[in-house]
């Protein structure tokens, strides 16, 4: 075993009004603002994996949405209707767009029909054709490729992409996701549940991981990107969980940074959020199960005000428990919260993923299901606007 997965150390640090406008619901933020509800509708094709899920992103004024099978696209003004946007039958778990340019991005999840069919696809002409990976991880034994459950983007060269395989294991690309090589030399795979992955931008050395793994022992680990070698990820450190057992075993669902708080990464729990940096944590949001004002949500969407380091908007669910949806803001770091409304009713309703729309609007892509037990998961698209003046 590596360098990677041997050098484990603990940190020690531990710091212990809705309307409707239209079809429309409107609401007024805590700092008076007023704002409303758009509904983008149903995207034809369900939500590829039940796991950690990150397959929206907004590109060329379009919301491409990753499903089972492949990607759907709608303009954000409700002009259109949805209509696919490539990749047909592969199930897309995580979609990014390139931090410079717009029109490129990367879509990563379970291999097509064949097994041995890429896992990574990049997109140049945003969403119009797909190139896919030339060279990736592929299992031992029957040389089928590896699913790809995360991506991460190296803010300070974004041709240098990270993706999360199974369990702890992590791919790297430095030529924009056309080659991918399992760091540290790795030829192996590790088995377990998918773990997430963040590079804050204030901090381009540094790769943060989430996992529970293995089972019941939650974590956020550091690990130092090698400068001298780019496929070596090195000084294997927890940050949170592990050994001391401070996240409760609250498996890391989500991840994200903000430009206003420039060294502290968010992280979306099991029924909690934290904020982290080098000093340690604080809960931002926490429940436990049974909490009556709070519901146990698994937090797995973050958007974190890239001007304002109070104001966050985050959410999650429990597929098959969720009575009502789990959206929630703050504008004070969690010292007070306000539940958001949605402008329908449906049935288990967990978010899926918070991304900046144009014009200070967010777009929050929605799971549901037709009724309590079905086991595939509808997804809708929502945007979040402030109403104009």
């Amino acid at each position: 075993m590596s360098d990677f997965m041997h050098q484990l150390r603990p940190a020690g640090l531990l710091r212990a009004c809705a309307g409707i406008a239209v079809v429309l619901l409107a609401g007024c933020g805590d700092d008076g603002a007023a704002r409303q509800w758009r509904a983008l509708g149903d995207v034809p094709a369900s939500a590829a994996t039940e796991l950690n899920h990150t397959p929206l992103v907004v590109s060329g004024g379009r919301a491409l949405v990753g499903t089972a099978d492949g990607i759907w696209a709608r303009p954000l003004d409700g002009s259109g209707d949805w209509s696919a946007a490539g990749l047909a039958g592969v199930g897309v778990f995580a979609m990014r767009r390139h931090p410079q340019l717009d029109a490129t991005l990367f879509a990563a999840g379970m291999p097509a029909e064949s097994p041995d069919a890429p896992p990574f696809y990049r997109s140049d002409d945003g969403g119009g054709t797909w190139v896919a990976s030339a060279t990736f991880p592929r299992n031992p034994f029957d040389l089928s490729s590896e699913p790809f459950f995360d991506l991460a983007i190296a803010p300070d060269d974004p041709d240098r992409l990270y993706g999360n395989l199974s369990g702890p294991s992590v791919a790297i690309s430095t030529d924009g996701g056309l080659n991918w090589t399992l760091a540290n030399g790795e030829t192996e795979v590790y088995f377990g549940d998918p773990c997430v992955l963040h590079v804050l931008a204030a901090v381009p050395g540094r790769l943060y991981q989430g996992c529970e793994a293995p089972l019941d022992n939650a974590w956020v680990a550091a690990l130092d990107i090698d400068p001298q070698d780019p496929f070596a990820l090195r000084n294997f450190t927890f940050v949170a969980g592990g050994p001391d057992y401070s996240l409760e075993n609250r498996r890391p669902n989500a991840m994200a940074g903000s430009p206003a708080r420039p060294g502290t990464l968010y992280v979306g729990l099991e029924g909690a959020l934290i904020a982290l940096d080098d000093e340690g944590f604080e809960f931002v949001f926490r429940a436990d199960e049974g909490d009556t004002e709070h519901p146990y949500a698994y937090i797995a969407a973050i958007w974190a005000d890239p001007e304002d380091g109070d104001h966050l908007v985050f959410g999650g669910g429990i597929n098959g428990e969720n009575e009502v949806l789990s959206l929630f803001e703050t504008r004070d770091h969690g010292r007070t919260l306000r539940r958001l409304s949605l402008p329908a009713a449906l049935v288990d309703p967990a978010v899926e993923q918070i991304v900046p729309a144009a014009d200070g609007a967010l777009a929050v892509l929605v799971s549901h299901v037709r009724n309590f037990g079905d086991e595939s998961r509808r997804l809708s698209l929502y945007v979040l606007e402030p109403v104009m003046p």
